[in-house]
């Protein structure tokens, strides 16, 4: 897709917390292929705690050899959020954050540019 065009030759990291294996699975190669990302280019990285997948994903932000940062997090507030948006603008990283769904975080104070449901 578009992201893949725009991120060609450069990797991606996808910060994983340890309930995210037994809640979603683990990345699929193939279907990341068939989506046009190249596997190999995919950096996994996994926390034992939410504070683990926040400095992760903040520390791939300010990283501009990476294409983009995606991350599975639960508690993320606004200072925490508004964080990462200030790295990713800094380096011009895209970052894409998975928050927990239902429950506050739901209706939280986000400093994320777009929401998605």
């Amino acid at each position: 897709g578009r992201l893949a065009a725009a991120g060609a030759g450069r990797r991606g990291l996808w910060c994983l917390p340890p309930s995210g294996l037994y809640e979603t699975g683990n990345l699929y190669a193939p279907a990341l292929a068939a989506h046009g990302l190249d596997p190999g280019h995919v950096l996994l990285a996994r926390g034992r705690r939410d504070t683990d997948i926040r400095w992760a994903l903040e520390v791939g932000l300010r990283c501009p050899a990476l294409a983009a940062v995606v991350g599975e997090v639960r508690g993320l507030d606004l200072t925490a959020g508004r964080r990462l948006q200030l790295a990713a603008r800094h380096s011009g990283v895209t970052a894409l954050v998975l928050a927990a769904a239902g429950g506050r975080e739901r209706h939280a104070p986000s400093a994320a540019a777009t929401r998605w449901r």
